[in-house]
């Protein structure tokens, strides 16, 4: 069994970020944030080397203290899974380190200027990344495989009721990287993920209070 320490968890901001995340019925958000002097952090990239001994694959947040652990992730030849959110330019100052780290790319859908697949299409000319997820919520998932150049629509699994979708899409990509890892082709590590997904949707533990 997996254990969790907080043996990286450092103490180095003065206040707790905070965030205040308003939903409708059906699932979509808006979300206000205070981040405190996050924005102004490092994460230090000691504590970061000794995390990696042992690992399988780097998911590495797309916050700005972050950013400097980049180069020690791509020298480390991990595979590395980074969520860009929502994201609708493919030049994005604040995202494009991340972007041409990933080997692993996951956005929302939500803010695409154009068709999923035509996103895809252009996102590869520029980035390196060898599987692109794009989440659409009730309209399923877009992946693309730089392998075979095929991009595929899978819908999404069936929910009964949204309770929230808060975390809704750190589980899919969560279990993705699950299901690969475990060599499952990427479809089907994409409809594992998919059906993770939706139970956080439905999930009483994600419904906000």
């Amino acid at each position: 069994e997996a254990s969790l320490t907080d043996e990286f968890v450092l103490g180095l901001v003065a206040a707790t970020a905070q965030s205040v995340i308003l939903y409708d019925a059906t699932g979509r958000r808006q979300v206000h944030t205070d981040l405190k002097d996050l924005l102004q952090q490092a994460y230090p990239a000691g504590p970061c080397q000794t995390a990696l001994a042992g690992c399988d694959a780097i998911v590495l947040t797309n916050i700005n203290y972050a950013r400097p652990l980049l180069p020690l992730a791509r020298a480390s030849g991990l595979p590395i899974l980074t969520d860009v959110q929502t994201i609708s330019r493919l030049d994005d100052e604040y995202n494009r380190d991340f972007m041409a780290a990933a080997t692993l790319l996951f956005m929302s859908g939500e803010q695409l200027p154009m068709p999923p697949a035509d996103w895809i299409a252009q996102l590869w000319q520029r980035y390196p990344a060898e599987l692109v997820v794009i989440g659409q919520g009730a309209a399923g998932a877009t992946l693309g495989e730089r392998a075979t150049g095929r991009i595929s629509h899978q819908p999404a699994a069936p929910v009964d009721q949204i309770r929230s979708s808060g975390g809704a899409g750190d589980a899919l990509a969560a279990a993705f990287l699950d299901g690969h890892l475990r060599g499952l082709a990427p479809l089907d590590a994409l409809q594992h993920a998919q059906n993770h997904a939706a139970t956080i949707l439905h999930h009483a533990a994600s419904a906000p209070t």
